[in-house]
């Protein structure tokens, strides 16, 4: 009897996947029999030894021809491939080899290449450099590495260092952006030359606060101007005046910026915010970041009693004494910032760094630094389009077949994989897949990167298996549907979903 169900079980699957395959031009491999196929009383089962709940305990292969008609209902193009990395098979494909806008998950060859160039421990300096006569340093020269963690904590603590050397005057203040090429738009930003957000940040080899300016708002009480404080302070010159309203009233605050001269702004600020509310800030990219970190030094010496008597100013003199200095986190560390977080800025800085290895970095020579360390790891790159960092805007081409390709390289390299895989989002943990996949977060078994544009929607990642390491490897790109996000983003998981429960089970 049991043998006879059997046999009849898997004529009907041979069938159901010569349907698939005929019907949709998808390949999707059968799985072992306890993965195709559970019993309807499992839907009410505990959860499993690897901790994944009964609901999704469900049937890959119906999820996935779920997901092809959603992208086929909206008229979108889907890219999708899923790699089983213990038997090196693919479990599930659908134009796995076609280039397609990635969006953010160009964020995972950033943040591969970087760790393959740099590896997993390589820290950015900034330093500033004089000479220290009497108690002042009449030339005070700030050069950086490309850091893109660089913030203004990291400046006072620098600055403390010169009050504790007696430095009481400085004079010109030099800002040596030369480790960079003066490109401070990454590839494709300029489709947006009006957007003033942060995630639009030009990029620089010495960087502050991601280089951006913000401008806070503080209510006063009813009928009285608000306090409004710009930092950097000698970069923004505020225009306009924010009242303060009733409490039953709401927040009213427009923001408009406007470049100046030598890299400095202003801001027309109106509007009115409502006493007793909480203070707002309002962060925007800075026009021109070439000068920026300098003004901020300048600010800084003044908060902290050191005269500043000269002007700040771009060079590239011959460094003196190192006089104070920030070491950044470990990249492998630094590169949460991308997995997690989707960091816009962090991700174009990483990116331009790598072309650093002849003469200043340009975006030029770091896309080619990027194939070599392709073809260094034998890694097909066939198709690649790799013109900017981030996946911002529309720029990049790769395929699902390339990412997992990637990922499955990633999994097996003990020197890289480790700190690759950490600086994933986890389900329904944290960064962009906090409030996804929740049902999940105790197991932990989703580690991924997201991509969204307005008409893409991607996923790329590891389903964990009960050793903790990668068992599958995904990638799944969905184009040319307005609002792809959350149209695709419920058949996405759902495969995500069963993906992880085969992976929890044994192999046969």
């Amino acid at each position: 009897m049991g043998g006879s169900g059997n046999t009849s079980r898997a004529a009907g699957r041979s069938i159901f996947w010569a349907a698939l395959i005929g019907l949709f031009g998808m390949c999707i491999l059968p799985l072992p029999l306890a993965q195709a196929e559970r019993p309807a009383s499992s839907a009410s089962a505990a959860p499993n030894a690897a901790g994944i709940p009964a609901p999704y305990d469900i049937p890959m292969a119906e999820k996935v021809v779920n997901l092809y008609k959603a992208a086929r209902h909206y008229g979108g193009h889907l890219g999708m491939s899923i790699v089983d990395l213990r038997t090196g098979k693919t479990v599930a494909a659908k134009d796995e080899g076609v280039a397609m806008n990635p969006a953010s998950n160009a964020k995972l060859l950033t943040a591969w290449a970087a760790l393959r160039a740099f590896g997993p421990q390589h820290r950015y300096l900034t330093g500033l450099y004089g000479k220290i006569r009497e108690n002042r340093v009449d030339t005070l020269l700030v050069r950086g590495e490309g850091d893109p963690s660089l913030e203004h904590e990291h400046l006072y603590a620098m600055v403390s260092e010169l009050r504790l050397a007696g430095v009481g005057m400085v004079g010109d203040i030099i800002v040596d952006q030369s480790r960079f090429d003066d490109r401070q738009v990454p590839p494709a930003f300029d489709q947006q030359p009006d957007e003033w957000a942060s995630f639009r940040a030009p990029v620089s080899a010495v960087a502050v606060d991601g280089n951006t300016v913000h401008v806070s708002v503080f209510p006063s009480i009813a009928g009285q101007h608000a306090r409004v404080r710009a930092v950097p302070p000698s970069v923004i010159e505020l225009d306009g005046a924010v009242g303060t309203s009733s409490e039953e009233k709401v927040e009213t605050i427009q923001l408009e910026m406007l470049a100046l001269k030598d890299g400095r702004m202003r801001a027309q600020i109106g509007g009115s915010l409502p006493a007793g509310g909480l203070p707002v800030t309002i962060w925007r990219r800075a026009a021109d970041p070439s000068l920026l970190a300098g003004y901020a030094i300048a600010d800084v010496c003044r908060a902290m009693g050191i005269e500043v008597h000269g002007k700040v100013r771009r060079g590239h003199p011959v460094p003196q004494d190192l006089l104070a200095f920030h070491r950044s986190e470990p990249l492998g560390k630094l590169l949460h910032a991308l997995g997690k977080h989707s960091d816009n800025f962090h991700a174009e800085m990483i990116f331009k760094g790598l072309g650093g290895k002849h003469g200043p970095a340009s975006f030029e020579s770091a896309r080619a630094r990027v194939f070599e360390l392709l073809a260094d790891a034998h890694l097909e790159s066939r198709g690649l389009k790799f013109e900017n960092g981030s996946g911002l805007f529309d720029a990049d081409r790769m395929s699902a077949g390339f990412i997992t390709s990637l990922l499955a390289s990633t999994a097996r390299d003990p020197s890289i994989g480790p700190e690759f895989l950490a600086q994933l989002a986890i389900g329904g943990v944290d960064g962009t897949l906090r409030n996804r996949f929740e049902p999940f977060a105790q197991a932990r078994t989703i580690r991924a990167k997201t991509g969204t544009l307005r008409t893409v929607s991607s996923l790329a990642g590891y389903v964990l298996g009960t050793d903790g390491r990668p068992a599958m490897a995904f990638a799944f790109l969905v184009n040319d549907v307005v609002d792809a996000s959350t149209a695709m983003r419920q058949e996405i998981d759902d495969v995500v979903a069963a993906a992880s429960f085969a992976a929890s089970l044994p192999l046969p």
